[in-house]
């Protein structure tokens, strides 16, 4: 699972989305990761939706979703 290390290390943008979809409000959170490479968008649950976690990793090339304890990667 790729993660992003603590503030001290590295600098971690984080950002916040506000998203209306059917009718439900919510806020996407977004990292941004640059010295890593790396950005993480989370997503809760919302509607019939479950929450999940989209990890994309540049220098590796891999986007790793993560939902209910799920995880499935792409090369």
């Amino acid at each position: 699972m790729l993660v992003l290390l603590d503030e001290y290390f590295f600098q971690v943008d984080r950002y916040k989305m506000s998203i209306v979809e059917k009718g439900a409000s919510y806020y996407e959170q977004i990292e941004v990761d640059e010295k890593q490479d790396v950005e993480v968008f989370r997503v809760p649950a919302h509607n019939d939706v479950d929450a999940a976690d989209f990890y994309h990793d540049f220098k590796m090339v891999r986007l790793v979703l993560t939902y209910a304890g799920n995880h499935f990667a792409s090369n």
